[in-house]
This record gives C-alpha cells, structure tokens and sequence, in this order.
C-alpha cells in the first residue's frame, strides 16, 4: 500500500474538526502499512474480493480517564483507482464502473454518532455520514468497533454493507454479458490509527500536503 500526497492530501484541507484543540481531545491518523480496506461482492460465476490500495483517514477523539470516550469528526479518502483484485479485466471494468477518471476519489465525512457504547477501553455503534461515490453523494450507518491498544494506537474495524445502484453505479460485466457482479457489495476496513504527533490537521489547513 502506498499514501498518495497530492490530490487526497489536498482535500484533507477541508476536515477541520470543531475545538480540536479543546482539552481532552486528540486527533489521529491511519497507520498505511498497518491499515487493510477489501471491497466484497458476488457474480454470476463467483464471489470477488478488491483491495484499495490508496487511502487515508483522519479522526479526532474525545478522552475519558485514558481511554475513548467520544468521537468529534472523521474524515476518509481513498482513489477510486486504486482498488486491485486479482484479474485485470475486474479492475478495468470496475474503474469503469466507478468513472475513476472524472470522479477520482471515493470520500467519506462524519456527521453524527448515531449508536454508542464504551467500556473496558472499547468503543462501539455506528455514526452517521456523507459517502460520495462516483460523483454521487449519499447518507449512509456505518458500524464500527474501535478499542485502544497497549501502544497507545486505536483498531477500527466493520463492515459496511451498500448497494452499487444507491450511488447511479451500474454493476459491471464482462466476458461478453456472462459474467454479472451483484448489486450488493461490503466493505470491510480494519484502520490502526496513531495518534498525530506531526500536528497533521494544523498543517494540511494550512495548505501544506507534505508527510
């Protein structure tokens, strides 16, 4: 997995978390090396699987005694290109499907903790947010599962159900109309999250996209 620093560092600019600086706060990053996102769904022929190879995400947690208390903002991108199974005409027609090249970048934007329960230095539910995919934007839960770890790092982890048709996407086919993806796909993401020792939120707003 590689971290692209351009185009996804730049919309990064628009993720400014109300009182960041607030006392109790902090704010956090993916570790890439760390971090794993597959996309999952099924065909007429068989089930497939896509990693995304390129994405990042930032977040902000509220403290309690050490441990998670509360979540204030979270922010996810990752290029829509960069999504790779293991047959190439999947990935094109994928690509295709999500119109990478005018629409590049599949984003993600908190806007409320609908569920939550903590405990024991875990944190669970599902928070509510702006997907936008393939140039379509659109509400959806997303259920997660967040415990912190004797380094100090957070594991987020869930699974997202969606359909494809939700966003205008047309699912794709090939090998002359043989094969046909499902409508419904999951996507499973298990983030390691440090926290931002870099002042990362501070300088990407201030329009700096270099790590």
């Amino acid at each position: 997995m590689k971290t692209y620093h351009g185009k996804l560092g730049y919309i990064l600019l628009v993720f400014l978390i109300a009182s960041h600086m607030a006392h109790g706060q902090d704010e956090y990053r993916m570790v890439e090396e760390k971090s794993r996102m597959v996309v999952r769904g099924t065909s007429s022929l068989h089930d497939w699987s896509m990693l995304v190879g390129i994405m990042e995400l930032a977040a902000s947690f509220s403290k309690e005694g050490g441990q998670i208390g509360h979540i204030n903002g979270v922010i996810f991108i990752c290029d829509a290109g960069s999504l790779k199974s293991d047959h190439k005409l999947m990935d094109k027609k994928t690509h295709e499907a999500l119109n990478a090249k005018t629409n590049p970048h599949i984003t993600f934007s908190y806007n409320s903790i609908e569920t939550l329960h903590t405990g024991a230095g875990e944190i669970g539910g599902s928070v509510a947010g702006s997907l936008s995919i393939a140039g379509k934007e659109k509400n959806i839960s997303v259920p997660f599962h967040a415990r912190m770890e004797s380094s100090g790092q957070i594991l987020l982890e869930g699974t997202v159900p969606l359909k494809m048709s939700d966003f205008g996407i047309e699912p794709p086919t090939a090998l002359m109309g043989t094969l046909k993806t499902g409508d419904e796909v999951s996507i499973e993401f298990s983030l390691v999250l440090e926290k931002d020792l870099h002042s990362s939120y501070q300088r990407l707003t201030a329009g700096d996209s270099r790590q």
